[in-house]
């Protein structure tokens, strides 16, 4: 059995290690959940308060992995910037999809700027909500719904590659909407191009009847 050292103390049976690293004061933790090695600080100078600190960690951890929770989580811009990264790898190969680079734009104009610092566990309904407050506030107006389902794919296309490595749960990826106003259609004629149609059809007909 490998010695440890004076600054190192097993708990909970060997399943977490606390120690301190030269230089510092406050003791560390470390431990495996699922084949992820966690390392965190648990901020004590005191060893029986890191001791504690540690257990309860640990014991969060093995909860959320008894629960399908993700083990591991990342900021989002983390991730947003891993989404990017792949989108910029398809269209430089030709394989992505044209509405990519739309999506690289709204990620980092908007989404990177609100939600960047925040875990992606930890974004939620009412998190969605100010983002749309703020973005209103941002554009200085109400998007269209044109532009909305380009954000909302955005923000998707960040939740999928989340959830590909294992960063959040499917079933805790917020439901994002679309209320946006619809884009004005211009009419199929003006009132002067209707008139001219009316007016000249019948030299429209004969002449297609001839040759």
């Amino acid at each position: 059995m490998r010695q440890l050292r004076d600054d190192t103390h097993l708990i909970l049976d060997g399943e977490v290690r606390v120690y301190r690293r030269e230089r510092s004061k406050r003791w560390q933790a470390a431990f495996v959940i699922n084949g992820h090695t966690i390392r965190i600080s648990t901020g004590k100078r005191d060893l029986a308060e890191a001791k504690e600190y540690a257990r309860e960690t640990f014991l969060e951890y093995k909860f959320r992995h008894k629960n399908d929770l993700p083990v591991v989580t990342k900021k989002f811009s983390d991730v947003a910037k891993l989404a990017i990264a792949d989108m910029r790898k398809q269209l430089d190969a030709g394989l992505g999809r044209k509405v990519f680079a739309d999506y690289i734009v709204c990620i980092e104009r908007y989404l990177i700027p609100f939600f960047g610092a925040q875990y992606v566990t930890t974004i939620d309904y009412e998190k969605v909500q100010q983002f749309y407050e703020w973005r209103r506030e941002k554009m200085g107006r109400e998007p269209k719904a044109s532009t909305l389902n380009t954000h909302n794919s955005a923000m998707n296309r960040v939740f999928e590659e989340a959830v590909a490595r294992g960063f959040l749960a499917h079933k805790n990826v917020p439901l994002l909407v679309n209320r946006g106003e619809k884009s004005e259609r211009r009419p199929d004629f003006t009132r002067e191009e209707y008139a001219t149609m009316i007016r000249k059809m019948p030299s429209w007909i004969t002449k297609g009847k001839t040759g």
